[in-house]
């Protein structure tokens, strides 16, 4: 059995393989880089989801001829989402090149924020 095994290493037993200590400490970084990364895209998507849910309130709000609390809301709303579109763009720009599986998903939320901010100042300077 040991022949076999000694003949023809299997997958299993390349996964255990000792690693250096400088490659663990690599890994162990690009993990917690990950980990950073998915912690600022959460709080991004949670931002860009109260933004829009602050456009659906102003367009209640207009709805029920309270234009002016409409106006307030969409200013908030556009607030928080230029906000996001700022924090993104800098995000964008400073991902590491170990991290670009998740270029797509930040591109994608900027344009998210970005088109609903256009949105949210179209309701504004209409109803303020």
């Amino acid at each position: 059995m040991s022949e076999r095994r000694d003949a023809a290493p299997n997958a299993s037993a390349d996964a255990t393989e000792v690693i250096s200590a400088n490659e663990y400490e690599r890994k162990v970084g690009q993990l917690r880089a990950e980990t950073d990364i998915m912690s600022d895209l959460g709080d991004a998507a949670t931002d860009i989801h109260d933004g829009i849910s602050m456009i659906s309130e102003a367009r209640d709000q207009i709805d029920e001829g309270r234009d002016d609390a409409a106006a307030d809301t969409a200013d908030q709303a556009y607030e928080l989402l230029t906000d996001v579109e700022d924090r993104l763009d800098e995000w964008l720009s400073d991902l590491d090149a170990d991290a670009d599986a998740f270029e797509d998903v930040g591109d994608d939320f900027l344009d998210l924020a970005s088109s609903r901010a256009a949105i949210a100042e179209n309701i504004y300077d209409r109803y303020s």
